[in-house]
């Protein structure tokens, strides 16, 4: 049995960039080595708007309460509340297949996903999983940032 963490890849997108206050739009997940992906689109809350830059960057509308994106309706989105406990069913099943720590991947995730989603978790009253806890949060920025130092800087230039 081998003792390598899996390595699951998440991504959010948002009604805007306030990691106290915004809510999750869309939640995604790829775990390469089990071949497994997750995707959930969520509602936000009646009153909560989505930012315009933010609907822009993403593409998310809602209009008489339905959420769109790209001018696509997204049929029976969950709340808040049932596509974070979907994700973290998920992320569960994954850690209890295997009995390995489950490493999670965002880019940016130290500064903006994962401090949004503990915060909707707070605020939606979800429990976190205590052995979701126990894995880390590895941010693929900092790697990026150090590989190219001009990283996000406006240009066309190659990593490599």
């Amino acid at each position: 049995m081998s003792h390598r963490p899996l390595e699951v890849f998440f991504d959010l997108e948002t009604t805007g960039l306030d990691v106290k206050h915004d809510e999750i739009l869309q939640l995604a997940a790829w775990c390469p080595e089990r071949e497994e992906e997750f995707m959930e689109f969520m509602i936000p809350s009646p009153n909560k708007e989505i930012n315009r830059e933010a609907s822009r960057v993403n593409g998310f509308t809602m209009s008489w309460n339905q959420l769109y994106r790209n001018g696509q309706i997204i049929r029976n989105p969950l709340t808040q509340e049932e596509g974070i406990e979907s994700f973290f069913d998920f992320l569960t099943d994954i850690y209890e297949n295997s009995y390995r720590s489950v490493h999670l991947i965002a880019h940016n995730g130290m500064q903006f996903d994962m401090p949004l989603l503990l915060n909707v978790c707070q605020s939606e009253s979800i429990r976190v999983p205590e052995g979701l806890m126990c894995g880390y949060l590895w941010d693929s920025l900092p790697v990026l940032k150090q590989r190219r130092p001009s990283y996000g800087i406006s240009d066309s230039r190659p990593l490599g």
